[in-house]
């Protein structure tokens, strides 16, 4: 049982400290522990990574000092600023703390911070990935363009909503039309023109729709100039050879992933994904369920609709998907060439080699 000391005037003598950091806008809050004795116990500081380690050194003498706080809204911008301060500073999953029912059912800052402290100390979190700024910054960008999908998503169903609310529908000659081409968006604008009432309304959608599409051809434009950018130029040209890989997975994977380099085996990246099963074993029991919630979804989104690309124009991919098929449903089946394809970009992206089309592997 670590015991609790008082702060005093004199400087605390310590070989290695821990401390865990729970961030918030306004404030941070800390408790630091080491080898045998917990010194600080959920104290609030500015939120200054300067000060706080101003702060630390100006009540301890230590060889190493080893911090850890939780993956959130401020980024890794404070893990930068620590580094560079000389902090062996890592940001954990929220999720890998280990927490015990107690902490559920109180929980405060203070016992946040302390939690953290402690799993550091028993070498129990692991750190997870900080990429380079620039990376980061151009991921933010490929977020960006996801964010517009989905508003634009959102503002078609909700112009599609109000038709259907006042049964609007194209005449029977313009039935067949394809839903938000440019005949049908033609169609629309003449629904304006008739409906004075509906008028205000559809007009200010269909700005929305405009500004949102000419706002992601900008951001697509970008992310095209990125691709062919120093940095990422080589990764882009060998992605792109893979069928089902178009310029927006590509970049995906190049902006999502960034480094292949950090997975150490094919099975960590597969994780980091989530494309593999969840499981419940017992004894000699052994019990697979679906997909892990654990994931990084969109991205794993965007793969599994790749992989059905690539099953309709690579003849291995398409025998093995048939393979699948006599055992299991389409749905699992293209889980598992999604799988397959991971599998092989990974390959392509830490060996150099240029993907080889119905050539199995």
């Amino acid at each position: 049982m670590l015991k609790a000391i008082k702060i005093t005037q004199k400087r605390i003598e310590e070989q290695i400290l821990f401390i865990g950091l729970d961030v918030h806008y306004k404030q941070w809050n800390i408790s630091v522990i080491g080898q045998e004795q917990v010194h600080i116990k959920g104290q609030s500081v500015a939120p200054n990574s300067k000060k706080l380690v101003e702060f630390i050194k100006s009540k301890f003498e230590c060889n190493q000092i080893k911090l850890a706080y939780e993956a959130g809204f401020c980024g890794f911008y404070i893990v930068r600023e620590l580094i560079a301060e000389g902090i062996d500073a890592i940001v954990i999953n929220p999720a890998d703390v280990p927490t015990s029912d107690k902490d559920g059912r109180y929980k405060t800052d203070e016992r946040d911070s302390l939690k953290i402290a402690m799993s550091l100390r028993a070498n129990m979190l692991d750190a997870i990935y900080v990429p380079e700024l620039e990376d980061e910054q151009n991921q933010g960008l490929f977020r960006r363009r996801m964010d517009l999908v989905k508003k634009q998503t959102r503002i078609k169903n909700q112009i599609k909503s109000l038709l259907k609310k006042y049964g609007i529908k194209p005449e029977e000659k313009l039935d067949k039309i394809k839903v938000w081409s440019a005949e049908y968006l033609y169609w629309l604008n003449e629904v304006v023109k008739q409906n004075n009432l509906l008028k205000n309304q559809l007009e200010s959608m269909l700005r929305e729709l405009d500004f949102i599409k000419k706002d992601k051809g900008i951001v697509e434009a970008q992310l095209a100039e990125l691709a062919q950018s120093e940095r990422y130029k080589s990764k882009y040209d060998s992605l792109i050879k893979i069928p089902g890989i178009g310029k927006i997975i590509a970049m995906s994977i190049i902006l999502e992933l960034i480094d292949m380099n950090r997975f150490k085996r094919f099975s960590n990246l597969a994780s980091y994904v989530g494309i593999i099963p969840t499981e419940h074993s017992s004894g000699e029991k052994r019990h697979l369920g679906r997909m892990t919630r654990r994931s990084k979804a969109q991205f794993r989104t965007l793969l599994i609709e790749a992989a059905w690309i690539t099953v309709s124009k690579d003849e291995v991919f398409k025998q093995f998907y048939k393979t699948l098929l006599l055992r299991m449903k389409p749905q699992e089946a293209i889980i598992r060439c999604a799988k397959k394809l991971l599998r092989r970009i990974y390959f392509i992206l830490i060996t150099d080699k240029e993907y080889e089309i119905n050539h199995a592997a």
